[in-house]
């Protein structure tokens, strides 16, 4: 009777320590999922701000190449949408699968000043502020990060 009832107790000891060890395995993975999530969305932040300033460059070649032809010349100061030729020229020199919402150019400096674009979700803003960049990441009216 002895044996049998140490092997019962054995038998429970056994279950109560699966039971605890899986109930720490799903605390520590409930405790690291947000982390992963955020690290994740943030990792794509980054890549889409690496895309936003590459559209940016990209803009900003455009508008010489059209100011040195002589040709149209966007309103200084002015937030605009661009044509969807010119938009197209920009995203494919960039090689950017996103969208430009508004730029606005400066005559006088000859280049972009503010600028909006929409990639997958995520929102960039570039702005110039005293003559400083200022780029503000965005998902879901939620800023992420800036620089």
């Amino acid at each position: 009777m002895g044996t049998n009832r140490n092997f019962k107790n054995q038998k429970f000891i056994e279950i109560i320590e699966w039971i605890l060890l899986l109930v720490l395995l799903s605390v520590l993975f409930l405790g690291v999922l947000p982390y992963v999530k955020t690290s994740i969305q943030r990792q794509k932040a980054r890549n889409i701000l690496r895309n936003a300033k590459d559209v940016r460059v990209s803009a900003q070649i455009c508008f010489y190449d059209t100011y040195a032809k002589g040709g149209e010349v966007p309103v200084a100061g002015k937030r605009q949408i661009l044509s969807k030729s010119v938009e197209t020229e920009i995203l494919d020199t960039a090689k950017s699968h996103g969208r430009i919402d508004t730029i606005a150019y400066d005559r006088r400096d000859v280049k972009v000043t503010d600028f909006v674009y929409v990639e997958d979700g995520y929102i960039v803003r570039y702005k110039e502020v005293k003559g400083k960049p200022v780029w503000k990441v965005y998902r879901l009216d939620q800023m992420i990060g800036d620089s």
